[in-house]
């Protein structure tokens, strides 16, 4: 401690013409006194002796014609280290917002996409009614983080209705398929815009005004109105939609995107049956169609309704059975086995 206060002194007093002198004197005694209290030639030294011996180096200029028991490199960095500790303060932590919790940032996502009109204001407001807290600021960045808009839109007239009827929407579609020896094949396909279900399909080789009818007919719910979304093929253009209690809602011109659900599923249908057989008459095309219809109504998932089959989203239930090695992983195939099903035993 006393060697301590030497040093302060002399940094303090460096006008005096005997500062250097008694600084070397000091640094040298220093030494000295470490070099006393220990016998082993590795030296142990204490804070105070760091302190003193690195200071007075640096007071002195780094000099050269003293005797050392330490190199330079190591006083120069005691020197640094204990610069460095001087001037680092510890820093107290911010006192931010509490993490808002992952059953209310649920609850935000979920007000936004039943309300996709509503901004942040607004759903900040309704959580206030649920005596729920979460700043402004958080919900526009929850939204944004979630790609969801956190300002008040305004859908288009046509989202709107999509999301209002969706329940009695179908959508319809001709896929045309010419076989190996020229022969064109009509099917026309209806789909639930709810569930992605194919209601019904039929095929021919002359779609009249009359055969379409009468598939209109399979489709009609009594006195309940059915919206139909259909491209505008000329062989709806001549059809009473209302004697069916059908609305009729043709898409614009050149505008598939405006009948995604049907449009995909005829992808779908090429892709994963058609394009893998060479199509010889109508009652081959039929029992192709019939068994893709079959697997696509009850074991394939689908993307659009999370990624489950239509029967697990149309009674709101998801069976998950967990492995077990008493169970065996079975499968179903359809088309000769190109379209499979696995399942556990006695589960399905």
């Amino acid at each position: 401690m006393l060697l301590l206060l030497i040093s302060i002194s002399i940094l303090i007093f460096t006008a005096c013409s005997y500062s250097k002198l008694i600084a070397e004197l000091t640094f040298l005694k220093t030494q000295l006194a470490i070099v006393k209290s220990q016998n082993k030639h590795i030296y142990k030294t204490n804070i105070f002796q760091k302190l003193s011996l690195s200071f007075l180096f640096y007071f002195l200029g780094y000099p050269k014609h003293l005797c050392y028991i330490f190199t330079p490199d190591t006083i120069l960095k005691w020197y640094k280290n204990i610069t460095k500790k001087f001037w680092t303060f510890t820093n107290k932590p911010k006192k931010g917002r509490t993490p808002i919790p992952k059953d209310t940032k649920d609850l935000i996502i979920k007000i936004k996409k039943d309300n996709p009109k509503w901004g942040y204001q607004k759903i900040h407001g309704e959580l206030k009614k649920l005596n729920v807290y979460a700043a402004p600021s958080s919900i526009a960045t929850i939204l944004i983080q979630n790609n969801l808009n956190p300002t008040s839109t305004s859908p288009s007239k046509w989202s709107t209705f999509i999301k209002s009827h969706v329940k009695s929407i179908i959508a319809t579609d001709f896929k045309l398929v010419t076989s190996l020896f020229g022969i064109r094949l009509y099917i026309m396909f209806f789909i639930s815009y709810h569930s992605r279900k194919i209601i019904h399909y039929n095929i021919t080789t002359h779609p009249t005004n009359q055969w379409i009818k009468n598939q209109l007919r399979h489709i009609s719910d009594g006195d309940k109105k059915i919206y139909l979304i259909r491209d505008n093929d000329m062989l709806f253009k001549h059809i009473d939609f209302k004697m069916f209690n059908i609305e009729d809602i043709p898409i614009a011109l050149q505008c598939p995107n405006m009948n995604p659900f049907i449009e995909r599923f005829i992808g779908s249908f090429n892709r994963e049956a058609l394009n893998n057989f060479v199509i010889l008459n109508e009652s081959q095309l039929r029992y192709i169609t019939k068994e893709y219809v079959n697997y696509y109504n009850n074991y394939r998932p689908h993307q659009g309704i999370d990624n489950i089959t239509i029967p697990s989203f149309e009674s709101n239930e998801i069976k998950i059975y967990k492995k077990s090695p008493e169970r065996k992983v079975c499968k179903k195939s359809f088309l000769s086995g190109i379209l499979n099903h696995y399942y556990y035993e006695n589960s399905a």
